[in-house]
């Protein structure tokens, strides 16, 4: 059996960026905290607490120390308060998240009814909210969409994460509510590549592993991209979840990866792989970066 490695898997941009704040943290003599998981993957929180950086529910847990902001990103307020209450502060917020709160803080002033596409539940999109004093309608699809008022103009933005497909296709059923609408794509472009990555790997393979946790909202999206092109799919947080027998009569795999799973996790689950080569599978990285090159 083949495996093929999908381009741009695992931690993207922002997400190294938000583990290089984290570690410049380690050896610091004062406590150092996240609000919330800093990246969506149990994997990486557990290596965080591993060197003293334990994730608090609220900032009423706080008693000393600092607050490093997650790479989703808070809603304004939270900044304010660890300020005021003399706490230290790390901002890991992904920069392509803050670009998405001056983009809809522009519509807002513009006169705009904003939209935010994603989902409402996610910790991004309620950043997103707050930086626009949470006058903001949330829909995930294009039927939420028909559901809001009708409104003279209206701007669009969209969680970093979200599946861009379906972001047009809200985009587009908008139009008919509203005089104007201003669409802003903010969907980041890692997610773009991500996305077309594991898409073109699974048009090769006859069965897709995506690594990642299981409340990673683009991991989610990742699968069902591979869903969608037909192939039997699997989503997988670590290499202890795979199972043998889930590979029988399978001659090419291929693997993704979310933005928020470490390296460490994917050359797990390619190790596992491998230790099948008995079995006939065999781990053809170099071969299939042969061919990516040849393209």
């Amino acid at each position: 059996m083949q495996v093929l490695l999908a381009e741009h898997s695992g931690f993207c941009a922002g997400v190294r960026r938000a583990m290089k704040i984290a570690a410049e943290a380690f050896d610091s003599q004062d406590e150092w905290y996240t609000l919330g998981d800093l990246v969506h993957n149990r994997f990486v929180a557990q290596y965080l607490e591993e060197h003293g950086i334990s994730a608090l529910n609220s900032l009423e847990d706080l008693e000393s120390g600092g607050i490093i902001i997650r790479s989703h990103g808070v809603p304004p307020e939270i900044i304010r308060e660890v300020k005021e209450r003399g706490f230290g502060l790390k901002d890991a917020t992904c920069p392509l998240v803050k670009r998405v709160y001056e983009k809809a803080s522009f519509l807002q002033k513009e006169g705009y009814d904003v939209a935010v596409f994603g989902d409402p539940d996610h910790p991004e999109v309620k950043g997103i909210c707050g930086w626009i004093d949470y006058q903001a309608a949330i829909i995930s699809n294009k039927d939420e969409a028909l559901k809001l008022k009708h409104v003279s103009r209206r701007g669009l933005v969209a969680q970093t994460t979200s599946d861009e497909e379906a972001f047009f296709d809200t985009a587009r059923t908008l139009m008919s509510g509203c005089e104007e609408l201003c669409v802003i794509n903010t969907i980041c472009g890692a997610t773009r590549k991500r996305q077309n990555g594991a898409r073109d790997v699974a048009a090769k393979v006859e069965m897709m592993v995506v690594v990642g946790d299981r409340k990673s909202s683009n991991t989610r999206v990742l699968l069902e991209k591979c869903q969608a092109t037909g192939v039997r799919s699997l989503l997988v947080e670590c290499a202890d979840e795979l199972k043998a027998e889930d590979y029988n009569n399978v001659s090419r795999v291929g693997i993704t990866a979310g933005a928020s799973t470490p390296d460490w996790i994917i050359k797990e689950v390619v190790n596992w792989m491998e230790e099948l080569k008995d079995n006939g599978l065999e781990s053809l990285e170099n071969q299939v970066r042969a061919e990516e090159h040849d393209v």
